[in-house]
């Protein structure tokens, strides 16, 4: 997935390893894979890219 981002100019996805957002992540990819609900997944990527781009940009203010 990383890959995927990376290779269209966005950053890389990272989840936190915090058991809150673990958790989340694993809940969600489950809720895709099982029942084809994709949405909460794309939301959580999306939050890890933003976290990503965010942290990208005050590290080269």
């Amino acid at each position: 997935m990383n890959l995927i981002l990376i290779s269209h100019g966005y950053p890389p996805a990272i989840v936190k390893a915090e058991n809150s957002q673990r958790l989340e992540y694993y809940k969600t990819l489950e809720t895709a894979s099982v029942k084809k609900e994709m949405e909460p997944f794309i939301d959580l990527i999306i939050s890890c890219v933003d976290d990503s781009l965010r942290s990208y940009l005050n590290m080269i203010k």
